[in-house]
């Protein structure tokens, strides 16, 4: 069984993070898209400035979102390979995960409050909402509570492996390799060498003796 170590469980945890946190921006800005020509479409209500709150969510959301992501994937590469420890950037990224899961958390919760307008919005004669704009809709809620969880767990997993950091790579150990090398017989790095000759004032000890 492989044992993985800090650095291979924050990078196992960071790349459904990126999935999910990439398919959300996208998906937001599609909805961000789609209530700016209805918010002061007659036809679909006119809700104007009510709708002020969900557009802001739906845009400033996947613009920190994006920018967490390119910010903490570039960091996570240096501090991998690298001797320069955790540092000041690593709590910044782990308190912009943390700070960004709340805004996630709260683009939810104003997209779940303003849900009931897209069936007024369906019901426009003019046809400026599509059931596909309801889709996405919903899309961007259920994907703003998938990543606010991911971004909770992220900023776990970086307190949790901050130590791990401060290595140079991506050693055998922390992949859980070494354990399987030395079952297969392949010795490791750390392992001393075998057979080494004894010093020859060792071995004629007790050859001479004094008088």
């Amino acid at each position: 069984m492989v044992r993985l170590g800090g650095k291979a469980w924050t990078w196992a945890l960071y790349a459904p993070n990126t999935i999910a946190s990439v398919l959300f921006c996208i998906v937001s800005l599609i909805t961000f898209a789609d209530l700016v020509q209805v918010q002061w479409e007659e036809s679909a209500g006119s809700l104007g400035t009510q709708l002020n709150g969900v557009l802001a969510a739906t845009f400033m959301a996947p613009v920190l979102t994006g920018s967490l992501t390119l910010f903490s994937f570039f960091l996570l590469i240096k501090k991998s390979f690298s001797r320069s420890g955790t540092e000041f950037s690593y709590g910044v990224c782990t308190g912009f995960f943390l700070k960004n899961s709340m805004f996630l958390l709260l683009t939810g919760v104003s997209l779940s409050a303003t849900k009931h307008f897209t069936h007024t919005f369906e019901a426009s004669p003019t046809g400026v909402w599509a059931p596909s704009a309801t889709n996405a809709y919903v899309g961007t809620e259920v994907l703003a509570f998938i990543c606010c969880g991911f971004h909770l767990a992220m900023a776990a997993t970086l307190i949790n492996n901050r130590k791990a950091f401060g290595h140079a790579q991506l050693t055998v150990d922390e992949l859980g390799l070494s354990t399987r090398l030395r079952s297969s017989g392949t010795p490791s790095s750390s392992a001393p060498a075998a057979g080494a000759p004894a010093t020859a004032g060792a071995g004629q000890s007790g050859a001479w003796s004094t008088v």
